[in-house]
């Protein structure tokens, strides 16, 4: 469904993409970028309708802080994290942002897609 309405999902810093997803690049589905200054980061941080991060619970997304979390916030834009113990202890599911199991991405990020008219209470 997220594919018939139009969305985007835009990548900013070093990324290899699997085979799978070569197929969306390759239609303009997903916009890849260099790596940007800090500073600039905030602008492209501020562009976008949602910040995810990160999207596989493992080891070294759990030693990760929350300032990405903290960052999008500061430019009003709402994350979806990985539900990880880093994230549980800064976002209140739905209130503050969005938790996601890694089974459930899809249905998260539809969820948010079609209730997005209340971002402006997260």
């Amino acid at each position: 469904m997220l594919y018939k309405i139009g969305m985007f999902f835009k990548i900013v810093g070093l990324m290899e993409l699997s085979s799978s997803l070569k197929e969306y690049y390759e239609k303009g589905r997903i916009l890849m970028e260099n790596l940007v200054p800090y500073e600039e980061l905030q602008y492209k941080m501020a562009s976008v309708d949602l910040n995810i991060i990160p999207l596989r619970d493992n080891s070294f997304n759990s030693s990760k802080s929350e300032l990405k979390y903290f960052e999008a916030s500061v430019v009003g834009t709402v994350t979806c994290a990985t539900n990880n113990c880093v994230y549980q202890d800064v976002i209140c599911d739905q209130k503050d942002g969005f938790l996601c199991d890694n089974t459930h991405w899809f249905d998260t990020l539809e969820y948010i897609y079609l209730h997005r008219d209340q971002f402006s209470k997260i």
